[in-house]
């Protein structure tokens, strides 16, 4: 009974075993990447796992129970069985075995190669096989992307010009391509097994043995450049080391020996290029083919005065003038993208403010191909020409301006004379028909027209000069002016503006006398400049004149007649004045009786006390000189005399009208009032005259506050120095104030408010500081009244 249930026991144990070693086979099929496949020994399927029906698409229990067959295409499968067969019966693996590649077919029938493991499993009679399959699909692809590649890289190298090595970590040649360059000095079929370094000479071979040596090492690449002397001649090679696989190194060597002697040569051209480009006289630039400056030579920099920093690149641009700018960035832009030549004048502004001109131009640079690689110009300094051309103009402007002023009858033969010549430029007697138009405007001018050559001597006297004179130019050729025509006198003065005229000064103005044939002499204003020949000397000098001798006469007869409305209107001032000169005088004169008739008491009653007499005459000799001295200065108010400018200052002039006006300025209760600056420089005025004005002001200001309340009436007097170094005098009042419509009317002839009045003061007061070089107006007070200012030149 024991053994019965010892066997059993051992049977079940079997079967957990089993069981358990099932459900491990059955974990290792699931977890298998590749497909296994079992099959019995007449080729159907026993199992089937999920890697297999990934790889052919079926589902375990579509294929279980059917022959391996039908994994496979329809022309392997009796290839297939027969070699199965061949197995059973023999056992050989010939064929079918590990690593065997055969071809699998999907459910959707397409086909893919494999790689087939085949194993043998018995169990008693029976017999299974395991199939283990791995797709190699990608692998084929890959392999031959490889066998692709590595034929492509092969025709690369047939055609790959340089040498090619391939070296261990020491290097020695394991493999080589000498390309379609040899000029080592011995056999290339020898250099497997050799060291790189070795077949070079010394110099050369040590930097290899250093490059290799750096490569292996650090694992980066390293180029290197040699020299070596073969042939009697040198070579330069230019090498490139790059780790490789397994401490290898890959050596490339390329022969640059004619590359270096164009770069050489390229260099030497380009020292040549800029050696020259410095000593132009222009500034020369290159830029490449984007527009920026990659080079400028020193005269460039001169021109612009920019520093080298500033110079390359696009930054030569901001140092345009702001008024060219935008119009030569516009255009240096358009002439870049269009591959254009560039001409253009504009300026540049330097950082101290100073202006040049410049002419820049440029034109393509480019390679032996025609492809543009940048352009090549120049700048042309044209600063001084312009200023000439400006200057010219001035010029040309200035001499019409004079011709114009002269007279309005030459300015109209100059138009015409101008249309003339244009008209008969095309004429074939064009000179002789212009000099003889030039000859008719000499002659028919109002003005006195003499040419003179360099010596004085005159070719050319017009009519005017004829009729002004009484000579015929018969007369006067070839003579010189001071000989007969001017005084003798002002010949000094005259020789001199001729010798200053011949030494090449610009041109002149100056007036002296003609003296006519009978005796008689006029005043003529000259306006002198010269004509220079090819060698800029001096060739003729050329007169134009007025005769101004009546105009003078009328400004003297002018000048004169103001004096006596000057003189006039000072009278008139002080008849209206009169009452308060006899006050003025009554003063003094009554406090003389009251010391001399005191005097007479004291001798009368015998009282000789010579103290008291001398103090009494003493006051008798003051009182006395103060009626002299308001008696001087009324002469000298209204005495006529001759304009006389004397070096004064304003406040003390100011100081001796309120002397005379005091008696009517205290007699109509007005406040006076003196703001006057310290320290004003003089003035260069006719006493008289200023002191006319003066007295005109402070009487109109008195009388425009009749109508004031007297507590109301204030005249203040303020001096002050101008921004432009004037002296102004301000007189100011609290009267009735100017006029609501056109306050500046009271300053015309014979305007008048008052109804005594002619009308003249104010404009005679205009007019004398007008000739003094100052000026006279009105203004309205804030509050009321009004503010006569007058300037005077120091």
């Amino acid at each position: 009974m024991t053994k019965p249930l010892a066997a059993l026991t051992d049977i079940v144990r079997a079967q957990e075993a089993l069981r358990e070693s099932e459900g491990r086979l059955r974990a290792i099929l699931n977890a298998a990447i590749d497909a296994i496949i079992i099959i019995d020994e007449h080729g159907a399927i026993e199992t089937f796992n999920p890697a297999a029906e990934k790889m052919f698409g079926y589902v375990a229990r579509e294929i279980v129970g059917e022959n391996i067959k039908q994994l496979m295409p329809a022309p392997y499968r009796d290839e297939h069985d027969h070699y199965l067969r061949h197995y059973l019966a023999t056992g050989e693996r010939k064929i079918i075995g590990i690593g065997r590649e055969v071809v699998g077919q999907r459910k959707d029938s397409t086909t893919f190669p494999m790689e087939l493991t085949v194993s043998e499993v018995k169990l008693g009679q029976k017999r299974w096989f395991t199939g283990i399959i791995r797709d190699i699909s990608e692998r084929k692809r890959e392999k031959n992307r490889y066998l692709q590649k590595t034929s492509e890289m092969q025709a690369i190298f047939e055609a790959f010009p340089d040498l090619f090595f391939r070296l261990d970590s020491d290097g020695t040649i394991l493999d080589y391509h000498s390309g379609q360059m040899s000029r080592l000095q011995f056999p290339m079929e020898k250099l497997i097994g050799k060291k790189l370094p070795d077949i070079f000479p010394p110099k050369a071979g040590q930097q290899y043995q250093k490059a290799i040596t750096h490569v292996v090492q650090t694992g980066t690449p390293i180029g290197i450049e040699s020299h070596v002397e073969l042939d009697q001649r040198g070579i330069i090679f230019e090498a490139r080391l790059v780790p490789y696989l397994k401490k290898q190194v890959i050596v490339i060597v390329r022969d640059i020996t004619e590359r270096k002697q164009a770069e050489e040569s390229l260099h030497n051209s380009e020292l040549r290029y800029q050696a020259l480009a410095e000593l132009l006289p222009v500034g020369i630039f290159r830029c490449d083919a984007t527009g920026r400056f990659i080079y400028t030579n020193e005269r460039w920099l001169e021109i612009t005065n920019l520093t080298p920093d500033k110079a390359l690149g696009h930054g030569w641009l901001t140092s345009i003038h702001p008024d060219d700018r935008s119009r030569i960035s516009e255009l240096w832009s358009k002439s870049i993208l269009n591959r254009l030549a560039f001409k253009a004048e504009f300026r540049f502004r330097h950082e101290d403010g100073i202006v040049a001109w410049v002419f820049g131009q440029a034109v393509v640079e480019c390679d032996s191909s025609g492809e543009v690689t940048g352009y090549i110009g120049t700048i042309t300094d044209i600063t001084d020409r312009i200023k000439a051309d400006e200057a010219l103009r001035k010029a040309h402007l200035e001499l019409e301006m004079r011709v114009e002023e002269r007279t309005a009858d030459l300015r109209a033969t100059n138009r015409w004379l101008r249309q003339m010549v244009t008209e008969r430029k095309q004429a074939e007697n064009a000179l002789r028909e212009e000099r003889n138009f030039i000859s008719a405007i000499l002659e028919t001018a109002g003005a006195l027209v003499v040419v003179y050559d360099a010596s004085g001597n005159i070719i050319r006297f017009n009519r005017g000069c004829q009729e002004t004179t009484g000579y015929t130019f018969e007369e006067v050729k070839d003579s010189q002016p001071w000989t007969r025509l001017v005084l003798p006198e002002e010949t000094a003065e005259v020789r001199a503006v001729f010798d200053e005229l011949a030494r090449g000064a610009l041109r002149n103005e100056h007036e002296h006398h003609w003296r006519r044939r009978d005796g008689e002499n006029r005043l003529v204003a000259w306006s002198n400049t010269v004509i220079r020949d090819e060698n800029n000397a001096v060739k003729y000098i050329i007169s134009t004149g007025i005769d101004i001798t009546d105009r003078r006469k009328a400004e003297e007869e002018s000048r004169q007649h103001q004096a006596e409305l000057v003189h006039v209107s000072r009278l008139s001032t002080m008849g209206e004045m009169a009452t308060g000169l006899a006050h003025e005088l009554n003063q003094p004169l009554a406090a003389i009786v009251s010391y001399t008739q005191g005097c007479v008491r004291r001798i009368s009653a015998g009282n000789n006390n010579p103290r008291e007499l001398l103090d009494a005459m003493q006051q008798v000799t003051k009182q006395a000189q103060r009626a002299g001295e308001i008696i001087r200065r009324m002469r000298n108010f209204v005495s006529k005399g001759e304009t006389q400018r004397v070096s004064v200052h304003v406040n003390d002039i100011l100081r001796e009208v309120l002397g005379i006006a005091k008696f009517e300025i205290r007699k109509q209760n007005v406040h006076l009032r003196a703001q006057l600056a310290e320290q004003l420089p003089p003035v260069q005025v006719d006493l008289i005259q200023v002191e006319q004005v003066l007295l005109n002001l402070v009487r109109n200001a008195v009388e425009a506050m009749n109508s004031v309340d007297q507590n109301a009436r204030e005249l203040t007097f303020e001096t002050s120095l101008t921004s432009d170094g004037m002296v102004e005098v301000a007189i100011r009042d609290s009267g009735e104030g100017l006029p609501m419509e056109n306050p500046d009317k009271v300053f015309d002839p014979f305007f008048t408010t008052k109804s005594t009045g002619m009308g003249m003061g104010l404009a005679i007061s205009k007019s004398l500081i007008e000739a003094h070089g100052g000026r006279l107006w009105a203004t309205r007070n804030p509050s009321r009244g009004t503010t006569f200012h007058f300037t005077l030149p120091t």
